[in-house]
């Protein structure tokens, strides 16, 4: 396609399990402008050979084998630098997308040119697509950068699914300056986001549009947001997570709120580690 307005990269490795529902879900879309570039971390099943099948009918996929898998960061760097189109998006191989996702992202943004991120409202599916969680509302991101909404973010739970609105679509001319700070660490993805709302005016589509899929054969999930669920994590998990919070945000505006509010839950997650230790002997 000519002049493709948005670029969806889809880093892969042995997809083939659900690979074809998650082209599917992305080849159907109403909104036709766009390119799918998916990279092939050099995967050993039939990944290779489902992706060329539908690079042969569909001209807007492009298709890339790495000779040697590049690990699942750098091959999400990949996609990102191989777009040449003023938006983007990341997609797993194993999601699905009501097919008027992009639509509806696209309306939104012209109907507001200083926007930098558009997502909606989502669901988990397990491993034979069932809804088994509706994930708490997003709406609460949309809006310009302000304290009130960094805070919401950092205090919202880790379970509540808000690693998910990495899946948004971007303006990709804002998301550049972001990916310096991808890391391997626990949470780099939620602390992407967190830079993400620092950054940019964004809008959440008050629609479930967008379907995660855990890996695992999950029936049902509840949630109940006490102190001790909330602070479910390992220290060793939360520390590196705590550390890049403050380095992604260092020079922004935020990061007074950031490093507080960040502080104040990795010393209540110590001191209730320590509760429970001492209350279980």
């Amino acid at each position: 396609m000519n002049n493709p307005k948005i670029t969806i990269g889809m880093p892969v490795y042995n997809g083939e399990k659900y690979l074809n529902t998650a082209l599917k879900s992305l080849l159907t879309q109403t909104y036709t402008n766009f390119e799918l570039i998916i990279s092939d971390n050099d995967s050993s099943d039939k990944t290779s050979s489902i992706c060329k099948e539908y690079a042969e009918i569909d001209n807007r996929i492009k298709y890339i084998k790495q000779k040697n898998n590049i690990g699942a960061l750098k091959n999400f760097e990949f996609v990102l630098k191989k777009s040449s189109c003023d938006y983007f998006m990341w997609a797993a191989c194993d999601d699905i997308w009501d097919n008027t996702f992009i639509e509806n992202c696209m309306n939104v943004f012209s109907l507001n040119k200083n926007l930098g991120y558009v997502f909606c409202n989502i669901h988990n599916i397990n491993i034979n697509y069932k809804k088994y969680r509706e994930i708490p509302s997003f709406v609460k991101y949309s809006g310009e950068p302000s304290f009130k909404k960094i805070a919401r973010y950092l205090y919202d739970a880790e379970f509540n699914g808000k690693a998910n609105l990495f899946y948004g679509l971007y303006k990709k001319q804002n998301l550049i300056h972001q990916v310096k700070y991808f890391s391997n660490t626990w949470g780099s993805d939620m602390n992407f986001n967190l830079l993400t709302l620092c950054l940019n005016e964004t809008f959440i589509i008050d629609k479930i549009l967008f379907k995660k899929m855990n890996p695992n054969d999950v029936d049902y999930f509840t949630y109940k947001d006490d102190i001790f669920l909330r602070n479910k994590l390992q220290i060793k998990e939360f520390k590196p997570y705590y550390i890049e919070s403050l380095k992604c945000t260092f020079k922004t505006k935020f990061f007074p709120l950031v490093f507080v509010i960040m502080t104040y839950r990795f010393i209540e997650l110590l001191l209730i580690k320590l509760y429970l230790k001492y209350k279980n002997k």
